[in-house]
C-alpha cells in the first residue's frame, strides 16, 4: 500500500489491486426472466432481470428483454 497526500486527508491510503481475472470464454444464458452471464467454469457472475410487459416493467422497475440483452 502507497501513501499518498490529497485534499481530503494528510494521509490516505492507496491500495492497489491487480486486475480481476474471469476464466473466459464468458456465456450468456437466458434463463424465465432473466440473462445469467456465466465464466467458462458456469459460475453466475451475473444476473440481469427483465419484463416483457410494459405495465410489468414498470411496476416492478425492470428492463425489457431487448434492452436487457443489449
Amino acid at each position: 500500500m502507497a501513501r499518498l497526500q490529497n485534499k481530503f486527508s494528510k494521509n490516505a491510503t492507496r491500495v492497489e489491486h491487480a486486475p480481476a481475472r474471469l476464466p473466459l470464454p464468458l456465456r450468456i444464458r437466458k434463463a424465465a426472466e432473466s440473462f445469467v452471464v456465466e465464466d467458462a467454469g458456469g459460475l453466475a457472475l451475473v444476473y440481469v432481470y427483465f419484463a416483457e410487459d410494459p405495465s410489468r416493467q414498470r411496476l416492478v422497475n425492470r428492463l425489457s428483454g431487448a434492452d436487457a440483452k443489449g
